[in-house]
């Protein structure tokens, strides 16, 4: 079946709904209470002519309707395929000789195959199953790592768009106004591999940086060119960063004396972090320190 929405209705859910709630029980009833066969197949005749109404439509419709008609095609298919379970219930249950085990068994079999194809549908690695990146934005990195791995690329780029950064090895996505969504691939197959969530260090619209370098108690300053904007730009949206919490009075800056620091002043102050080097590689944003898991000096001199 495919993920069709009417507002905030998911149209499979309700046709799977009203066939095994309604359509079912009424098929079984008529086939029951008739007593002539041509009765018995007005439901089936029903759906077979939906059916024909909406292939034809489909194919004398352009563009996206022509194909939503071709999906409700298959909706009456199911349907159809739904009566058909009606009625081989009917038989086992009007069959003088029919045993009540063996219906049992039949409807268990029906049960199950119904729970295969649930859990199946919901937990292959298929474009309708990938959120969106603002549901993506709502979990942990754990979560996101549990449900993209062995996703390919091109199955990203089909959902989310382009991403605002790429490499060979890995693509960012922007989640909202703070945070990044960094994807790592396998470089054979292009699957996802590991995923992270980290802080957005530069803005969408970058007018100018202030780019200040300190070590013990020299400070050396300048602006950046657009060139070298670029380039730090790029280098950021590359760091793997994991946000790291120290109890108080513990925080590496707190503790070791020294060291040397990379501050950034974008937009005259609209943002500002500094990438440090303690005991270790830590951004330091809003307050909050991120530890750097693959650390590489900015490319500036």
């Amino acid at each position: 079946m495919f993920d069709i929405w009417y507002g905030d209705i998911p149209v499979t859910y309700l046709v799977i709904g009203l066939s095994l709630i309604i359509i079912l029980p009424i098929q079984i009833l008529i086939c029951f209470k008739a007593k002539s066969i041509f009765v018995r197949f007005i439901p089936i005749i029903v759906f077979t002519a939906a059916v024909l109404i909406w292939i034809i439509l489909s194919f004398a419709v352009a563009g996206w309707d022509g194909l939503l008609y071709l999906f409700f095609a298959i909706y009456m298919i199911f349907m159809i395929f739904v009566c058909g379970i009606g009625w081989g219930i009917w038989a086992l249950i009007k069959y003088k000789d029919a045993k009540k085990i063996w219906i049992f068994a039949f409807l268990a079999v029906l049960a199950a195959a119904g729970f295969a194809w649930n859990y199946g549908y919901h937990n292959r690695k298929s474009n309708d199953n990938l959120p969106s990146l603002q549901s993506i934005a709502k979990m942990d990195e754990a979560e996101v790592n549990n449900l993209l791995s062995g996703y390919k690329r091109a199955q990203l780029s089909e959902v989310w768009g382009e991403p605002q950064y790429s490499s060979s090895w890995e693509d960012v996505w922007l989640l909202n106004d703070t945070d990044w969504l960094t994807v790592n691939y396998q470089n054979d197959s292009e699957k996802v591999v590991v995923c992270g969530i980290g802080p957005m260090l530069f803005p969408d619209d970058i007018k100018d940086i202030t780019y200040t370098y300190s070590v013990y108690s020299s400070d050396y300053s300048r602006q950046l060119n657009s060139e070298e904007i670029a380039d730090v730009k790029d280098w950021a949206l590359g760091l793997d960063l994991l946000h790291v919490n120290f109890p108080e009075g513990e925080a590496p800056n707190e503790v070791y004396a020294g060291g040397e620091s990379y501050t950034f002043v974008i937009n005259g102050g609209e943002k500002e972090f500094s990438y440090l080097y303690i005991n270790d590689y830590y951004v330091f944003l809003s307050d909050q320190l991120y530890l750097v898991e693959n650390p590489s000096k900015p490319p500036l001199s």
